[in-house]
């Protein structure tokens, strides 16, 4: 890694997901990567959920909004960020604690996107399912499939 790491900008929407919230922030507070920017934008949620994110107000930059969807919560989130790259999650989304430090050895001015697997888990953290898709085998996918195996 160079001397200046690129500054990632983690971007969490969240909509009453007040069982989750919490461990989310927690999961990018403990990165190894020593440069990350958080924004966390509640879009209107009816719960709880504000009021934990105020929980972290002193280490998070948050905004609420009027409940207007997922998608118009990610873009108030990019408006607010000044990170060199964006990593989005869902407020029911955790990282693993050097997920960011791996997602960073891939960035470069010329790269626009990495892309890797998650893991399901349940809410008590359980793995639930294979983080690999499963896939059909089909004449058409079958290049798709032996690039995704050796690529992932």
């Amino acid at each position: 890694m160079n001397a200046h790491p690129p500054l990632i900008s983690i971007i969490i929407t969240c909509y009453n997901y007040e069982a989750f919230i919490r461990q989310c922030i927690e999961s990018v507070l403990q990165q190894t990567y020593p440069n990350v920017e958080i924004i966390v934008v509640d879009d209107g949620s009816t719960d709880r959920s504000w009021q934990i994110i105020q929980d972290y107000r002193q280490k998070i930059t948050a905004v609420r909004t009027q409940n207007r969807g997922a998608l118009r919560s990610s873009l108030t989130g990019f408006g607010l960020s000044t990170g060199d790259f964006l990593h989005f999650l869902d407020a029911d989304d955790m990282l693993e604690p050097r997920a960011l430090a791996e997602i960073a050895i891939h960035l470069r001015p010329e790269v626009s996107k990495v892309q890797f697997m998650l893991t399901p888990i349940n809410s008590d953290g359980d793995v639930i399912g294979n983080p690999f898709p499963s896939l059909t085998f089909s004449e058409e996918s079958s290049l798709l499939i032996q690039s995704i195996n050796r690529r992932g």
